[in-house]
């Protein structure tokens, strides 16, 4: 089960003639605190949490979530 806001539940259905795959999978979502939090925790000395690779903040105007983890 993928919650509202914990992930993407996915399924995609090749075809090639009469060959079939279906296949389901999810993808988990991580928030930029999430985030931050788990590169700390594997042992990165410091983690920043930006909206793009110019270095703008990451907030609700933001197009991406750039993590940038010094080991």
């Amino acid at each position: 089960m993928v919650g509202a806001w914990e992930g993407l539940r996915n399924r995609w259905i090749l075809t090639r003639g009469a060959e079939v795959v279906d296949r389901v999978f999810a993808l988990r979502l991580y928030s930029g605190t999430e985030l931050r939090a788990a590169l700390l925790e594997a042992g990165f000395s410091a983690a920043l949490i930006l909206g793009s690779v110019d270095g703008s903040p990451y907030d609700q105007d933001a197009a991406n979530l750039v993590a940038l983890a010094i080991a």
